[in-house]
């Protein structure tokens, strides 16, 4: 019978390169190896012999199974380990938008490198889970939905180099080795004494011990102190009385209770309202919006000295959190939440004064006390309850965008006479734009029928540079500065395309906090107020610094206001955007007054029942605001 031959392995020769034992980066490759069943040989290792020099590792790796083999490179890929054969990077054109090759490399939050003619790049704009595109003879990283047919991608592995982070090594900690009274050497002494006695047997037997418990006790400390099942952490966790968090009228949003066995549970008095805000604190998933953003002052970790933490520890008192007070509005949120019920959408409404969130509601949303029971069909759902729509909900402005537009042409003071072409349609990769009514010959007129040919007019006068100046300086093109986490879009306006961006339907996506902002300048005489949910800077609280700017003149905003339309007690501009195929964004930026404003709302709903819905959502709302 002829005997089976076994299948040769798969090998690969890798280096790796930095401070890899500090960060202990070498051992996650090692671990990685034998986590896919693989074998690993060293061929060479050099360990920096300052705190400034990186060890360098070569290490052969194989494994007899391709797909295991393949998940292991790519895991290794992603610690920094390259190919030792250098070859350059492999490329494919993008054939249609947002559609990538099947095999593209999606990068990681590290430094990353392409090789491309010999010469290595480094990947501008980096990013997690983006593709690289080569453009103007650099590597940039881009997100999935923003490729565009004929861009010209990475593919594969090849040619790339991951440079994780790496801690420098700190030869100061060790410095005590020197002290001719150390007690290491009086351990070392002590250990051979034993072994003189004992035999060498027993040495052996010493030493791994000390080994594996050194290990454990030291270079493992704090990953087995943090390690999820620790019976003591576990315990901590559950007697921790997280800090209240407090409305703006003293009203509690969220606080620690004791449950039937006298552990502590996170309770929200309003759960489904305040969630986009609140957002939630679980023993397993963590924390999320201001439970995250203020983690440290509600668990009480802020100027804990160690006196005060050895006292805790030896009367066995449970960690006390501080309270977070903020200016969200619990009536006013309600409100909002509710009259976002069966829409998909998001609401902001603001001080217009202060920049104080009075109200920010998503929706659909959730309920904060079951996420643990709820999250796989969170986050499932197509529906998306998880994402805060108001602060990261990137969409088209569409006309929404008209505002800004005529405020950047106040600025460049830019004729304003009407053309007696201003109700001609315009036409965007063969989508019609045209008036939406007959419009009154002036701008109030036009931005309430939504005349798209006085803005291309308009941005044709501003030219490339100055639009994109202009939006940059009104915070439309990165993440705006505020105490939840936001998103910006990574913009890369085309000169070709100033049409499409004027009428806010080109490459700028912009959230209803982003519009926020808009509002409040018109409503604060051309000043934007640093838009915050808490009432004052707290430690504890990882918020950005609070900073005004001035963008028009008070007369200026005036204007501006001129140009809104009056809903009841309202005023305000309504506004669409074809977001895609089948879906429609309807905008609307309001204000409680156009003599005395001071209270600003945006609204902004995905597919609404009818397009001025949008509108009596912020009547509604504006009016509750400027009431008892």
């Amino acid at each position: 019978m002829p005997r089976k031959t076994q299948p040769q392995p798969l090998q690969e020769v890798v280096e790796a390169e930095g401070h890899l034992i500090d960060s202990h980066i070498m051992e996650q490759i090692f671990d990685t190896v034998i986590e896919h069943q693989g074998r690993f040989e060293v061929e060479h290792f050099h360990i920096g012999r300052t705190n400034a020099d990186p060890s360098r590792l070569r290490l052969r790796v194989e494994s007899p199974d391709r797909a295991r083999f393949e998940k292991m490179l790519a895991q290794l890929h992603a610690l920094g380990c390259a190919p030792v054969e250098e070859q350059d990077a492999r490329f494919a054109r993008v054939e249609r938008d947002r559609c990538a090759p099947e095999d593209f490399y999606s990068t990681t939050n590290h430094r990353t490198l392409v090789r491309r003619g010999g010469q290595w790049h480094e990947v501008r704009n980096q990013r997690m889970d983006a593709v690289i595109v080569w453009e103007d003879g650099q590597p940039w990283a881009r997100r999935l939905r923003d490729i565009r047919a004929g861009d010209e991608i990475v593919v594969g592995m090849q040619g790339i180099r991951v440079i994780p982070e790496s801690k420098e090594r700190d030869r100061l900690a060790f410095a005590f080795m020197s002290n001719g009274i150390s007690s290491e050497r009086q351990v070392e002494t002590a250990v051979r004494q034993t072994a003189a006695l004992l035999g060498r047997g027993l040495l052996v037997l010493l030493a791994t011990l000390l080994l594996v418990t050194g290990y454990w006790a030291v270079v493992r400390a704090d990953s087995l102190r943090a390690y999820p099942t620790n019976p003591r952490r576990v315990i901590a966790e559950r007697q921790l009385v997280r800090g209240r968090i407090l409305g703006r009228s003293g009203e509690v949003l969220a606080r620690s209770v004791p449950d039937a066995q006298g552990y502590m549970r996170r309770e929200y008095p309003y759960p489904d309202e305040a969630a986009p805000v609140i957002g939630y604190a679980d023993l397993k998933l963590g924390t999320s919006a201001l439970e995250a953003v203020c983690n440290a002052a509600l668990r009480g970790e802020v100027n804990m000295d160690w006196r005060s933490q050895l006292w805790r520890d030896l009367i066995h008192a449970p960690q006390r959190g501080q309270d977070v007070s903020i200016t969200l509005d619990s009536r006013l949120q309600i409100l909002a939440q509710r009259l976002l019920a069966g829409q998909r959408g998001a609401i902001v409404l603001v001080d217009t004064h202060t920049g104080a969130v009075l109200a920010l509601a998503s929706a659909p949303t959730y309920a904060p006390e079951r996420i643990a029971e709820d999250w796989d069909e969170l986050r499932a759902s197509p529906d998306a309850p998880l994402l805060n729509r108001a602060t990261q909900g990137l969409t088209q402005p569409g006309g929404a965008l008209s505002t800004v537009i005529l405020g950047l042409a106040l600025q460049r003071q830019l004729d304003l006479t009407l053309r007696e072409d201003f109700t001609r349609t315009i036409t965007l990769e063969g989508v019609p734009y045209a008036c939406q009514g007959e419009p009154t010959p002036d701008w109030a007129g036009l931005l309430r029928a939504q005349c798209p040919a006085p803005l291309v007019s308009l941005a044709d006068q501003l030219g490339y540079e100055h639009l994109v100046e202009g939006l940059t300086a009104w915070g439309l093109t990165q993440a705006p500065a505020f105490d939840l986490p936001t998103v910006g879009h990574d913009w890369h306006p085309r000169r070709m395309a100033l049409d499409a961006e004027a009428l806010g339907q080109g490459d700028l996506l912009v959230t209803p906090l982003h519009l926020a902002g808009v509002v409040a300048v018109l409503g604060n005489d051309g000043v934007r107020p640093p838009l915050h949910l808490l009432r004052e800077a707290q430690p504890g609280c990882t918020v950005p610094a609070r900073t005004s700017q001035r963008l028009l003149s008070a007369d200026e905003a005036a204007f501006l206001r001129g140009t809104w339309s009056a809903w009841g007690v309202a005023l305000g501009h309504l506004s669409q955007a074809q977001a895609g195929p089948g879906r429609t964004v309807s905008w609307f930026l309001g204000l409680n007054s156009a003599q005395v404003p001071r209270y600003g709302v945006v609204v902004m709903l995905d597919n609404p029942p009818s397009p001025s819905y949008a509108a009596r959502i912020a009547q509604i709302l504006l009016y509750a605001a400027t009431g008892p």
